[in-house]
């Protein structure tokens, strides 16, 4: 993470706003520009964006719910 000019954040349901506030506080405090996503949107938005050259964090928070599966489905 020292070395990353960009880092995704991804969740579903009420994950989202936990990736919200991860994603400012990584603003914030590490001056680092991060972003949040639904992780139904990773597909189509973050993953068009990491390439192997930055190697850009994509960090999933993953809660116990009903998403569970779809969200791991996502990662792998």
């Amino acid at each position: 993470m020292k070395n990353a000019e960009d880092c995704f954040i991804l969740a579903k349901g009420p994950g989202v706003f936990v990736s919200d506030f991860a994603a400012s506080k990584f603003n914030q405090i590490a001056l680092l520009h991060c972003e949040s996503y639904s992780s139904a949107e990773f597909r189509h938005g973050p993953l068009s964006m990491i390439d192997e050259a930055t190697k850009t964090p994509a960090i999933f928070i993953v809660l116990d719910d009903d998403n569970v599966d779809q969200v791991i489905g996502n990662i792998l």
